[in-house]
């Protein structure tokens, strides 16, 4: 905490130095811990004690101090259902192609902006999310009736479950990842743990999971994915290229 404390002193006198200014009202600090109490320290900067938050935007994505992705949940849901008001509003008497595409295009890539990192488990995430598309197939399909199936509407449509689109994207990552495409070292989170005589009852790339009991790391990106990814045949972890990873999985 000293530490971070310095490190602020030393922009002050960088900010000195290079005739710039930096505005503190403009900067806030959030403590990220799963304990009940967080330790309680507070700080300073340009002579003004900085404001303490709960949650924080970070490239587009809403992080929470419990580091339990509940801002980012209420964050999207609320834009997403605010797009698709406004399509109604406008393209009510449109055919259903239109409706289609503007959902695709408008609503549904605000539903999974980085899906990876935040993928919910609890299922009142899973169908608060998921009730924005059900929402978005009755505005397609056109049809309110109560009576009416949503399910079945989703099907006529085509439309996967948000939470296996989110599963499917979190794979296909993994795949980059432990093939080399993407600037992220697999060596440094996962760690290889198959055999090569497993491809009747699972595959050759099979990883290492650890014992681990707190909720915030049980569902974490690597340790959830290297579940799904175990549970992989053969033919898949083994594509030959991203295309034919993404066509195996179907």
């Amino acid at each position: 905490m000293d530490i971070l404390q310095k490190d602020l002193h030393q922009l002050e006198k960088w900010q000195e130095e290079w005739e710039m200014s930096f505005n503190p009202a403009k900067c806030s600090v959030m403590k990220l811990s799963t304990k009940k109490e967080a330790p309680d320290r507070s700080y300073n900067f340009c002579g003004q004690p900085l404001q303490e938050v709960d949650s924080h935007p970070y490239l587009g994505v809403e992080i929470d101090s419990k580091m339990s992705w509940k801002a980012q949940y209420q964050k999207l849901t609320s834009k997403a259902n605010k797009v698709l008001g406004f399509l109604k509003r406008n393209l009510w008497f449109c055919p259903r192609e239109m409706k289609e595409t503007a959902y695709k295009t408008l609503v549904r890539p605000i539903l999974e902006y980085a899906g990876c990192s935040w993928d919910p488990y609890k299922k009142k995430d899973i169908v608060a999310i998921e009730a924005v598309q059900r929402k978005a197939a009755r505005f397609c399909m056109n049809d309110y009736k109560q009576l009416s199936s949503v399910t079945e509407m989703t099907r006529v449509l085509g439309w996967e479950a948000l939470q296996d689109r989110r599963k499917d994207a979190r794979l296909q990552l993994m795949y980059r990842i432990m093939n080399g495409e993407v600037g992220i070292r697999a060596e440094d989170y996962v760690q290889q743990g198959g055999t090569a005589g497993l491809k009747t009852r699972g595959n050759s790339r099979k990883l290492k999971r650890e014992l681990i009991r707190k909720d915030v790391h049980k569902f974490s990106y690597f340790h959830r994915t290297t579940t799904d990814w175990n549970d992989l045949d053969e033919t898949t972890v083994t594509a030959t290229g991203g295309e034919m990873f993404k066509n195996k999985l179907h």
